[in-house]
């Protein structure tokens, strides 16, 4: 009888591919595009902002330029972890901009 209930109950899932699942849900979300978007063009505003004349980054601005670029390269790291485990490796290097991003 308890041979019968196991049997009868699902198996758990397995947490590795639940987690795929949802980064696959979370890689093909329109918004998760829409935030790489934002990303890469608040990354180009912030480029454009550095003051070449203070090489050292010892004005508060150009100190609080680097901390957004640490936070969208943060960001962009984990953009990949999420779309290279999502779709895999190869599929992930398929795409020409994942190429390109890649580097």
């Amino acid at each position: 009888a308890a041979a019968a209930a196991t049997e009868a109950s699902p198996s758990p899932p397995n947490v590795r591919v639940r987690l795929c699942e949802i980064l696959q849900v979370i890689e093909s979300s329109p918004r998760f595009e829409q935030l790489s978007l934002a990303a890469v063009l608040g990354n180009c505003v912030t480029l454009a902002l550095y003051d070449p004349s203070d090489p050292d980054c010892n004005s508060t601005r150009c100190q609080q330029l680097e901390t957004c670029e640490t936070v969208v390269t943060v960001f962009f790291l984990i953009e990949f972890a999420i779309r290279i485990s999502a779709l895999g490796p190869r599929a992930y290097f398929r795409v020409g901009w994942n190429r390109l991003d890649f580097l």
